[in-house]
């Protein structure tokens, strides 16, 4: 897949004639609609013509209004490496600023699209919005895109278990700690990467060494408990794990806020400095304050035989294969 990183005065040297748009954060069912849409429209146009998404660098609201801004899904990277993996042949990502926010929905549609992408077609979700403050929705998008001759499908509702896939369902499910139902609105496991740094060792003290990973910035952390996961690392290395998101109460570590721990199940090698991909499959229990290390212990190694049981011999071929 070909990227092109734009500004609003810019011009992709390359374009697609069929674009899905959107922020596309999570990639995820719904998201997947729209990429196989605009994929199958192309295809239908015959020979040459190419599937692209239009997208941006940055949520719109970290721009419009930061204090709103939602936590991310996915970073721009992993958010490309997943639109590619679909099959998408370009990527035009456009920089979000102050200039394109104030852009009319009408000059969006002429400067934009006809113009700058020479769109023939688009595909966009129901609930798409955009123009000055995004006041300009799907049906407005389908009567100014005629005006130039540009087609505009709008896919519908995509749902899971009645649920409407959105990003801010899944993050709303990984906010309860709902990891299983966050994986399946996302047609994947939710996942962190993460360099590991060191720690203060208590675990190791205890018998139970964990990677201490760092949580990247503005992304949304499953809530406070204890996970059955799975690991990857390195040359396509991976491995189950447990993983403890919270404050550490049994050691009143409460003070250096929340944090990410991933024992790996039968790995004992030391990953300090590595960049460490974390899928969560599902939540074990809460995280809770134990009366001694020792209980701690102990209550980790039912964690372990946990993860066991709901992992088991599914396969470790991490999502890691994609994103590389």
């Amino acid at each position: 897949m070909e990227r092109f990183f734009i500004s609003t005065s810019e011009r992709p040297p390359v374009t697609a004639q069929v674009f899905a748009l959107g922020t596309f954060d999570g990639v995820h069912l719904g998201h997947m609609e729209l990429i196989r849409e605009a994929i199958s429209l192309a295809r239908d146009k015959g020979e040459g013509p190419r599937s692209g998404v239009y997208t941006f660098d940055v949520h719109p609201l970290a721009v419009l209004d930061p204090s709103k801004a939602p936590p991310l899904l996915t970073s721009l990277d992993d958010r490309l490496k997943l639109i590619e993996s679909a099959g998408i042949d370009v990527a035009v990502v456009q920089s979000f600023d102050a200039e394109l926010a104030d852009m009319s929905p009408e000059s969006f549609v002429a400067d934009i699209l006809w113009r700058k992408l020479r769109a023939r077609h688009v595909v966009v979700g129901f609930n798409y919005t955009f123009g000055r403050y995004g006041n300009a929705g799907a049906s407005e998008l389908e009567e100014m895109c005629a005006r130039y001759g540009i087609g505009t499908t709008v896919v519908p509702p995509v749902t899971c278990e009645g649920i409407t896939v959105a990003s801010t369902a899944v993050r709303t499910a990984l906010a309860e700690g709902d990891v299983v139902l966050a994986s399946r609105l996302l047609g994947r496991p939710y996942f962190l990467r993460g360099i590991v740094e060191r720690g203060r060792g208590v675990g190791k003290s205890i018998g139970v060494p964990t990677a201490n990973l760092r949580l990247p910035n503005g992304h949304a952390i499953p809530a406070h408990g204890v996970y059955a996961a799975r690991a990857s690392w390195g040359d396509g290395q991976c491995a189950m794990a447990v993983c403890n998101i919270g404050v550490r109460p049994t050691f009143r570590d409460e003070g250096r806020g929340t944090t990410c721990e991933v024992h790996l199940v039968d790995v004992s090698q030391a990953l300090y400095g590595e960049m460490l991909m974390v899928e969560f499959v599902a939540r074990i229990r809460d995280e809770k304050r134990f009366a001694s290390p020792s209980h701690l212990k102990a209550q980790i190694a039912s964690d372990v035989e946990a993860t066991r049981a709901l992992i088991g011999n599914w396969s470790l071929h991490p999502i890691s294969s994609v994103l590389e």
